[in-house]
């Protein structure tokens, strides 16, 4: 993604074993106004298990993790990007 100047913003990917809490969590995102984009993940994710994830805006990553974590979705990881 880029800026209004043309500059890549950067973001974090977070990554998920299921559909069902991939989704959870961008209706837990979505409810605290952080915008979340979901992702098909390639190979390198889904060899480790890991087969759905989402994008946020490196603002909101360490918002996003805590949010998660309070509301009990579990989450593969946390990749900044």
């Amino acid at each position: 993604d880029k800026n209004k100047r043309g500059i890549k913003m950067s973001n974090c990917l977070i990554t998920f074993k299921s559909a069902t809490y991939s989704m959870k969590a961008q209706l837990i995102l979505s409810r605290n106004a952080i915008p979340s984009k979901p992702v098909k993940l390639d190979s390198e994710y889904s060899g480790k298990g890991c087969t759905q994830g989402i994008r946020v805006d490196y603002r909101y990553c360490k918002m996003a993790e805590r949010l998660l974590r309070d509301n009990g979705v579990p989450y593969s990881a946390i990749i900044n990007s």
